[in-house]
């Protein structure tokens, strides 16, 4: 649900229900039980030319709600779809309320703010809090792009660095990385010590446009963030988005994920999703 005060502004409700979750992780389906929940409420607001706000009250929304990552691949499974930013993406997995701030600086350069700050008895910005910062830089052109996200929270610090560039030659794909790395401060309970707390992530993908009646990609990636002493566990995928007719979108996805413990297999998945826009 969407609607706007003055036409500066948009106030933006989601609301959702399902029971996928458990059982397809790879899509980051909802899982709400018998019930329809409110997943997201935020609210955005320009002010003049440059200056952007979002605020999100517990409702679900995220910091980097305004932040600029230069990636033109449109990921289908939960892995590959933020293009290498689990942690400065800021989608962190605890109830809490957001704000953003961005600022277009001109001739493609924009520089951006996100906070996140657990909603409970503990209050925000306090010590027992958990609060999380990011800064987010992006310069941005028709056909090529580099941004760099720095996210700071108690316990780590995470940095991201992406880039796309799509030839302007017909029937080339854009081509798509990313780079993830986080410091994370020793923890017992976690089994984080100084020998393991560095982690990466990667990401690289290639899509090409208006092909037939759709969008053709494919990726590889890390199927997870992989310490330092650690072989990195892979994951492919590849789809084919097909406009069926208008507002109607057929998009079969295959997936592969590498598992490197001890008597667990490989996995392979094939998912055929369905979109609809009324």
């Amino acid at each position: 649900l969407t609607t706007s005060f003055d036409g500066n502004d948009s106030l933006d409700v989601t609301l959702e229900a399902g029971e996928g979750d458990a059982t397809l992780q790879e899509m980051d389906l909802t899982d709400t039980g018998d019930s329809v929940n409110v997943g997201t409420i935020g609210y955005t607001r320009s002010v003049g030319d440059y200056l952007t706000f979002y605020v999100s009250p517990a409702g679900g929304g995220a910091g980097s709600e305004l932040f600029n990552t230069a990636c033109a691949y449109e990921g289908q499974t939960n892995v590959l779809d933020d293009c290498a930013n689990s942690w400065t993406g800021m989608d962190l997995g605890f109830t809490a309320s957001a704000l953003s701030a961005a600022v277009d600086v001109g001739n493609g350069l924009g520089l951006a703010f996100g906070y996140e700050g657990s909603d409970d008895s503990t209050g925000l910005g306090t010590d027992e809090a958990i609060d999380v910062y990011a800064l987010n830089a992006s310069y941005l052109k028709d056909n090529y792009g580099f941004s760099y996200t720095y996210l700071d929270s108690e316990t780590l610090q995470a940095q991201s660095f992406n880039a796309f560039y799509t030839p302007t030659i017909d029937r080339f794909p854009s081509i798509s990385f990313g780079l993830e790395w986080l410091h994370q401060d020793d923890d017992a309970v976690l089994g984080i010590t100084s020998e393991n707390d560095e982690a990466s992530h990667y990401f690289i993908g290639a899509q090409f446009d208006n092909l037939g009646n759709g969008t053709l990609g494919a990726s590889v990636g890390s199927k997870e963030l992989y310490r330092e002493n650690a072989d990195a566990e892979t994951m492919w995928e590849a789809y084919y988005a097909y406009n069926y007719a208008d507002g109607i979108t057929i998009t079969p996805v295959i997936f592969v994920k590498e598992n490197a413990a001890i008597n667990t297999d490989d996995e392979t998945g094939i998912i055929l999703k369905t979109s609809f826009e009324f």
